[in-house]
């Protein structure tokens, strides 16, 4: 991910966004990061040029949302430096789902590898690669130790 250096009367407002979409839209559950009210504020950008946005309309859905139209009579060699850019960023974002996926599906990709633990200290053992066992009391614990071991 790039950095963007930003004053502070910028990161002013990036606060205030940040604080009106977490009241606003997400809610007393959820959590708005500065990435996601800088991704709010590009996603409804106006562009006829006056630069004012008005929150609240955004917010409701009624913001301008037309989006922006590029020369295509770019460079090829920018564009492919471009795409390495977002194959970067979207791999990240890739990565992490693989990830989850992954973590949630080790149960069943290593069942050979766990199961009921036969003392009556613990609920379930997990066989390691060293081929010691250890006794966990969760399924998120065998998950964990899976993850450590054989991923």
């Amino acid at each position: 991910m790039k950095t963007l250096e930003v004053t502070e009367e910028q990161h002013a407002f990036i606060q205030h966004v940040r604080e009106e979409l977490s009241e606003e839209v997400v809610g007393r559950y959820g959590h708005v990061r500065d990435q996601d009210a800088v991704q709010f504020l590009i996603d409804n950008v106006d562009t006829d040029g006056n630069g004012e946005v008005s929150l609240d309309d955004a917010i409701a859905g009624e913001a301008d949302t037309s989006e922006f139209t590029y020369d295509s009579d770019t460079d090829e060699e920018e564009a492919g430096d471009d795409a390495d850019d977002t194959e970067e960023s979207e791999g990240g974002e890739a990565d992490d789902d693989d990830m989850l996926d992954e973590m949630m599906s080790l149960l069943e990709t290593h069942d050979d590898k766990w199961g009921e633990a036969s003392s009556e200290e613990a609920r379930y053992e997990v066989e390691l690669p060293d081929g010691s066992t250890e006794e966990v009391q969760t399924k998120d614990d065998v998950r964990a130790l899976l993850f450590k071991n054989y991923r």
